[in-house]
């Protein structure tokens, strides 16, 4: 029986449900993010925002996830997740690492509003035995007249071979962004349309403004007739337009881009050139325009200044605003990795016995060395850490007989203090304890006088 009972507790029942076909009530598509003027890679291009998108998918990537008792403080040991920790830690599918997962996870998040990745299960053990990013747009989200959801994945979608197939919640990590009808989140990028397509507007300006060799529009006349007569009107018009389209393209070959500054111009044939009043970038503030749509996007996406290179630099402040970082920005996006992965990854019987998947957030609070000697001495002293704990978050080896917590005896119970010094009245240790500090007051004062 013994062997048996071994064998039936390596066997897991896995979350998935059946889907009901019948119940579907309403459809949700995610996509590319709404409101964007030149599509996604034009957003992408602007400095700023693929900086702000870096900087968090960079910094969920790092991060060690492991799976933790809320009850006991112990790590969990057992078959099933020790498996979950290496899909989350080591490589969650054959083709990616853990960190590339996580990256392409957020980026997903923050570009698109979703992120979806499927987990498969083993028919036989139950265990988990990948977890497989998913295409954005490969995935509708479908809401059951109950309130649960179904996930229908298209593949090999447009082609003849296209291929539907609908999944229960487990089977989908979903993680969204910010959410107002509780199935699909929003693109950072959809909120934030207006203030980058008007960055994308203005780069463009600055682009061509270059182009056309730093000069401003003008209007070129010319004296001369430039269409062919023809019989027919329409075919004398078009020529017209043809003849105009040559002149301006010939000034342009000649005079457009850097390779033309400074050539000088020979007009002939009677045209003449004359510059259109324009507003001049200075006078369109150009300069604090931008650096005001940095600061705008930084916004957006919760990031520090001084993490984009820009803004006023302060140690300090800049160690303030990193604090900052970590728990109102990066701190509630790992709790909602932490959360999903819980719930759709542990076991009931593991949930039920107060184990969760843990995001460790402390690398990212790791101030300077004075900072953290002065931490770690304080929570040792008041018996928090072992000194495993404090090498552990050091990523340092644990050491033999590291895991006892030790306490100062300096210190007792508030309750307790009469009693104690009752006993010390009563033992004779408290007119002891008089005489020698008396006995050091004299010999301090013998030194004295020596000296002087």
């Amino acid at each position: 029986m013994g062997i048996i009972n071994k064998l039936a507790n390596l066997i897991y029942t896995p979350k998935v449900k059946a889907v009901a076909s019948n119940l579907h009530a309403d459809a949700f598509l995610s996509g590319e993010p709404i409101g964007i003027v030149g599509g996604l890679s034009t957003q992408l291009k602007l400095s700023y925002v693929y900086a702000c998108l870096n900087i968090l998918s960079n910094s969920i990537s790092k991060l060690p996830f492991f799976i933790m008792s809320t009850k006991t403080a112990e790590r969990a040991k057992d078959i099933y997740n020790a498996r979950i920790k290496y899909l989350l830690s080591v490589a969650p599918n054959p083709m990616q690492t853990a960190s590339q997962f996580h990256k392409l996870m957020e980026l997903d998040r923050l570009v698109y509003g979703n992120a979806y990745a499927k987990v498969v299960y083993n028919n036989g053990t139950g265990l988990v035995e990948s977890i497989t990013r998913l295409e954005n747009g490969t995935v509708q989200v479908l809401k059951q007249t109950n309130g649960t959801l179904v996930y229908q994945i298209t593949t090999n979608k447009g082609k003849t071979n296209e291929c539907k197939t609908k999944h229960a919640m487990y089977e989908i990590i979903h993680l969204r962004g910010m959410c107002f009808d509780g199935v699909l989140g929003q693109s950072v990028l959809s909120y934030a349309a207006n203030i980058t397509n008007t960055a994308s507007l203005m780069d463009e300006y600055s682009r061509n403004f270059y182009l056309n060799g730093g000069r401003p529009t003008g209007a070129i006349t010319v004296s001369a007739d430039l269409s062919i007569q023809d019989k027919d009107n329409e075919t004398t018009r078009k020529r017209k337009i043809e003849g105009i389209e040559r002149v301006r393209k010939s000034w342009k070959d000649q005079h457009a881009g850097a390779v033309n500054a400074g050539i000088p111009t020979v007009l002939q044939n009677g045209m003449t050139y004359q510059s259109i009043p324009h507003i001049p970038p200075k006078d369109m503030v150009f300069i604090e325009s931008k650096q005001m749509n940095v600061e705008d996007i930084a916004r957006f996406f919760g990031i520090p200044l001084f993490k984009l290179q820009t803004g006023s630099q302060n140690y300090n402040a800049n160690e303030q605003n990193a604090i900052s970082f970590v728990v109102d920005t990066l701190n509630p996006i790992v709790i909602q990795y932490e959360q999903e992965y819980s719930y759709k990854l542990l076991q009931d019987k593991h949930l039920l016995d107060g184990y969760s998947v843990k995001g460790n957030l402390n690398n990212e609070m790791r101030g300077d060395i004075k900072s953290r000697t002065e931490f770690y001495t304080k929570m040792s002293q008041l018996g928090v850490f072992s000194i495993n704990k404090i090498l552990a978050y050091e990523d340092e080896p644990a050491i033999e007989h590291g895991d006892i917590h030790m306490v100062s005896l300096n210190y007792a119970p508030i309750d307790k203090y009469e009693e104690y010094w009752d006993k010390k009245i009563a033992n004779g240790d408290l007119s002891t304890q008089s005489q020698t500090q008396q006995q050091n007051t004299q010999g301090d004062d013998v030194n004295a006088n020596t000296q002087q």
